[in-house]
């Protein structure tokens, strides 16, 4: 979970903060998916799919590395993307109720 990867616990259902860190965590990935185009993820997966269609073709059944056990630290960068997440909240110059990155 990145919340234990970046407080090295379990969150806490009571505690604010927490449930502000796992609200930001949600963002970060749904952006990460999304992109800044709404066809992102259609893409990726037409990719995906016309890759599996190449190794078909050809017999192969490709072994993936695997994905874990990882490590557990913040190594994604997401306790960077929660920080800009929160700074964006703050008040910009061009709007008072939030600020744009570009």
């Amino acid at each position: 979970c990145v919340f234990q990867n970046l407080k090295k616990r379990n969150a806490l259902a009571k505690s604010a903060k927490d449930r502000l860190v796992m609200c930001c965590i949600r963002r970060a990935n749904l952006d990460a998916l999304w992109g800044r185009e709404s066809g992102t993820v259609e893409g990726t997966n037409r990719a995906v799919k016309h890759l599996l269609s190449i190794w078909e073709q050809v017999d192969i059944h490709p072994t993936l590395t695997a994905l874990g056990p990882f490590p557990v630290e913040d190594k994604l960068g997401y306790g960077v993307a929660i920080a800009m997440l929160l700074k964006s909240m703050e008040g910009g110059s061009h709007d008072k109720s939030y600020q744009q990155f570009e």
